[in-house]
């Protein structure tokens, strides 16, 4: 039996901001994990905006929680609604996408982040958008990618 911890979505619509960060024709993505710990997908940086804070501001400070590198915001690249299942549980997410660089350029060499969040372990990793285009690797939101 894995014992790993899995996310699960809230039962409620989640404001959320990600980061595209990219590196040459690469994009740094998280691993999405299934119950039994086999990633089905990956998911760019980021998490949840909370109360009082601009999409903006939330994304900032998820980049430096999870990588602890600073980031600077170029632009807001789009705005998604994403209504999915993930282990058989419905969620909904409101999804603030922003197109970001790191702030220390020396950050770009880093082939692998991890983090812990909430007791999940998450994996952070490069991967080249043209996996992602062809469908080779899937990218959450699912419509993120005619954004790549």
């Amino acid at each position: 039996m894995n014992d790993r911890k899995v996310w699960a979505p809230p039962r409620s619509v989640r404001p959320l901001s990600i980061a595209l960060i990219r590196r040459a024709e690469e994009i740094l993505v998280m691993a999405v994990r299934d119950s039994q710990g086999q990633i089905k997908g990956w998911r760019p940086p980021g998490g949840g905006i909370e109360f009082g804070e601009s999409a903006e501001q939330a994304v900032v400070r998820e980049i430096y929680e999870e990588l602890s590198q600073p980031i600077i915001c170029k632009q807001q690249v789009c705005v998604l609604e994403n209504i999915f299942s993930h282990e058989g549980q419905p969620g909904h997410e409101v999804v603030f996408v922003f197109e970001v660089e790191f702030s220390d350029h020396s950050a770009y060499a880093t082939e692998h982040y991890a983090y812990i969040d909430q007791g999940i372990e998450n994996d952070v990793v490069w991967i080249s958008t043209a996996k992602f285009r062809d469908s080779t690797e899937r990218l959450f939101p699912e419509h993120l990618r005619k954004y790549l």
